[in-house]
């Protein structure tokens, strides 16, 4: 549970193109997960290329990624027809499904590694990209979704069934982004339309409608009542919901206007601290290189200078490390992520807060739930 990035759509890079060049700064930062589109278009350096999904993975700047250590690779893998229907498109659904499963469980078999497939934000896609925040989705359109959903995830489990493999994952997720209009108002939602509706692996929730106003734990605990589980990822992961995407202005009308460093760090944290404390299995930062018209989403800029939420990143991934190392000193057992939970407001210290705070018998007797 470290922080992570994502890099799709980059609007610029330097040497080896932004795929690789963002993978290895990565590794720099502690990152542990790594976000891609399978889609050449979202990429300079690829964009000539054509084919999406399986030709991409295959093609040799992604097999240099998912040869890196990183131990997750999360994926926006696009559907055929997100609103079809009829027996030939549930068909081809399922086979592009199961194939792209059946090609990480084969090539990737022994590697340790899991990929989860998923999608990008999912009731912007209900709307068909209208991008209204309390804008009714179309009924019929929740119910292909629904179905196309629930294809891939059988198609994914199947492939894991069937194909002979050991120490490799692939896993399904469904993303939503629009949760305080369900919540509060009752909109039609993927989080209370669809999600009641199947079982998938995990969900992950790109957070923006409420980190803006500090409600994202709550927000959180709301996307895991509605869901349905598999149990493919009991044991592995201490939550099934996850922060898909999260940035550093907690308020869009920010981005109309400077922020300061100090401000976007400060903003970072909270969102951290936040996820964190309900025990979310990756919090994924957008991005690691700008991709949108006003230049500020991004930790190293186009000119190719590493940005204070850079180093930001990189404490923050440096104190998670710390405090496992601290704790397995202390209890001589390694920390679960149900611990780091627990501890997230430590963060917020410095290292050498955190040690005196840590090896404190009150400390210690807290955390073995003692009075």
């Amino acid at each position: 549970m470290k922080l992570g990035a994502q890099i799709i759509g980059a609007k610029y890079y330097h040497e080896d193109g932004s795929l690789l060049e963002a993978a290895r700064e990565m590794l720099k930062l502690g990152m542990e997960e790594i976000k891609v589109d399978l889609n050449f278009a979202n990429y300079p350096e690829l964009a000539h290329l054509t084919g999406k999904n399986l030709e991409v993975v295959k093609h040799e700047t992604f097999k240099k990624v998912f040869s890196m250590p990183f131990k997750t690779y999360l994926m926006w893998a696009t559907p055929i027809d997100l609103f079809g229907s009829g027996e030939a498109w549930e068909k081809a659904e399922y086979d592009y499904a199961y194939e792209l499963a059946a090609y990480f469980l084969k090539e990737y078999d022994g590697s340790g590694k899991h990929f989860m497939i998923g999608n990008w934000e999912g009731d912007w896609l209900a709307q068909r990209c209208r991008y209204y925040h309390y804008a009714e989705c179309d009924e019929n359109d929740l119910k292909s979704m629904t179905r196309c959903y629930e294809i891939r995830q059988q198609a994914i489990i199947d492939a894991r069934n069937t194909i002979p493999h050991k120490d490799v994952m692939v896993s399904y997720y469904v993303e939503v982004n629009l949760v305080i209009g369900a919540k509060d108002l009752g909109l039609k939602r993927l989080v209370n339309y669809v999600l009641p509706k199947i079982k998938v692996d995990a969900v992950s929730y790109s957070c923006y409608d409420s980190q803006n106003n500090n409600r994202l734990t709550e927000c959180l605990n709301y996307i895991e009542s509605q869901a349905n589980f598999t149990d493919y990822l009991d044991g592995t992961f201490y939550k099934k919901v996850f922060v898909g995407e999260f940035d550093a202005f907690m308020d869009y009308g920010l981005l109309k206007k400077e922020i300061s460093d100090e401000e976007m760090i400060k903003n970072v944290e909270n969102v951290t601290i936040a996820s964190l404390s309900y025990g979310s299995e990756f919090i994924l930062f957008w991005e690691f290189y700008n991709n949108e018209p006003c230049g500020k989403f991004k930790l190293i800029d186009e000119n190719n200078v590493k940005l204070p939420l850079y180093y930001f990143f990189k404490e923050m991934n440096q104190k998670i490390d710390y405090l496992g190392e601290l704790f397995e000193k202390t209890f001589s057992k390694k920390m679960e992520k149900k611990d780091l939970s627990m501890l997230a407001y430590l963060l917020r210290t410095d290292k050498k807060t955190i040690g005196e705070i840590f090896e404190s018998q009150s400390y210690v007797r807290y955390l073995k739930g003692e009075k």
